[in-house]
């Protein structure tokens, strides 16, 4: 080893490939003892070389420019962390987004926004830094959109769900959400939902396959979304001996695991709800429970013809079937899918005096803007309220 006026430097090789290595000691110690000794990053192939190097240190030292290797090393991750993040693409941050909706969301939500994602965001956005989108930019996104309003607001609103959940993480440098259009969020639908009649529901429930009668009429009732309904299993089914009410315990919702149906979380968190039924819809049900499931807490309340839980999907097209042969008129621009019922249910509810915290705690919605949204009067109920307030004012004038 030979020593040097600063450092050490010994031979690391062999006779024939001599290799060098240089240390010193880290001029930032200050305890007690001999101060840990700092080694070059690689060998020298010369003696030189290796004081060549030592030299440089300690010119840096004694100029006041020198930086611990560990500092040095942190800056230099640091550096290209930021590079990474400055350069981090929408399409990179949507994989990693779709990833944690696919741990905290309902299955059907992480579709509908991958679709959206792959079919009106990332052909335009994808190859764009998310740290250098703009207003003006993302704004003729917006207006260069070919297709209808409803895609449009659901474009829309799946890149600004996008992009908050990116300001709040600091895994991209988006500091604030540049997706800001008046009126955006809420296009006017293109193909709004038809509201059924009480006479439609009924018989439409009557056109349905004798096993899945009780199912239209639950979630008529109830608003129970699908898979919540089809997730149900006697034990979520519960008669008070001391009122007579029944009530259905919303615990699940279906979801897919691979090519299997399998129980998972309600869409949200506040989906985790016990909805009391109206006497028919109960008395409906225990006559459903009598004649097509089987005994035992665990048997499910709306099978498939070939046993296990039923896909909706599969049920859909006796749905349609059944919405023919009951003589239900959809309004040209309207649809009915099962989705429809729970729009039934919320709109009748909110029409007989529910409040919004009523609303939310029967249909498991966490934001008060859900329950106005599904509030809605339609012709026949206003003429209701008209006529309310004609007699109204017909008693007063006799008074």
């Amino acid at each position: 080893m030979a020593r040097q006026a600063f450092g050490t430097i010994d031979n690391r090789g062999t006779a024939s490939r001599p290799r060098w290595r240089a240390r010193y000691p880290d001029p930032t110690h200050t305890g007690k003892g001999r101060a840990p000794r700092i080694t070059a990053p690689h060998t020298f192939p010369t003696k030189r070389a290796a004081e060549a190097w030592l030299a440089a240190q300690w010119a840096a030292i004694s100029a006041g420019t020198w930086v611990h290797p560990d500092e040095a090393r942190r800056r230099e991750e640091e550096a290209a962390r930021e590079r990474r993040l400055r350069d981090a693409t929408v399409a990179q941050w949507a994989t990693t987004w779709l990833e944690r909706l696919e741990r905290t969301s309902a299955p059907g939500t992480v579709r509908f926004h991958r679709s959206c994602l792959r079919t009106h965001i990332l052909p335009a956005l994808g190859d764009t830094p998310v740290a250098s989108l703009t207003t003006r930019g993302l704004t003729q996104w917006w207006e260069s959109l070919d297709c209808g309003p409803a895609a449009r607001r659901n474009a829309y609103n799946t890149l600004r769900a996008l992009l908050y959940a990116a300001v709040d993480d600091e895994g991209t440098l988006l500091d604030a959400n540049p997706l800001r259009i008046k009126g955006a969020a809420t296009e006017v639908r293109a193909a709004d939902r038809h509201l059924l009649a009480p006479a439609e529901v009924a018989a439409l429930a009557d056109a349905m396959p004798p096993p899945y009668r009780a199912l239209v009429l639950l979630l008529a009732d109830a608003g129970l979304r699908i898979n919540e309904a089809l997730a149900l299993t006697r034990a979520n089914i519960h008669m008070d001996p001391r009122t007579g009410a029944t009530t259905v315990s919303v615990e699940h919702s279906l979801r897919r695991d691979g090519q299997r149906l399998v129980l998972g979380p309600t869409k949200t968190f506040a989906g985790i709800r016990r909805v009391v039924l109206m006497p028919a819809t109960a008395e409906a049900l225990a006559a459903h429970l009598d004649a097509h499931v089987d005994p035992g807490a665990d048997a499910i309340v709306f099978p498939s013809p070939r046993g296990g839980f039923a896909r909706s999907g599969s049920l859909s097209e006796g749905f349609a079937r059944a919405l023919s042969a009951a003589g239900v008129v959809v309004p040209e621009g309207r649809r009915v899918g099962w989705h429809a019922l729970r729009h039934y249910s919320a709109t009748r509810y909110g029409q007989a005096g529910a409040t919004t915290r009523a609303l939310m705690v029967r249909y498991g919605w966490s934001d008060p803007d859900m329950a106005a949204r599904y509030q809605r009067a339609d012709e026949a109920y206003e003429r209701e309220l008209v006529a309310r307030m004609a007699a109204r004012s017909a008693a007063a004038m006799d008074e």
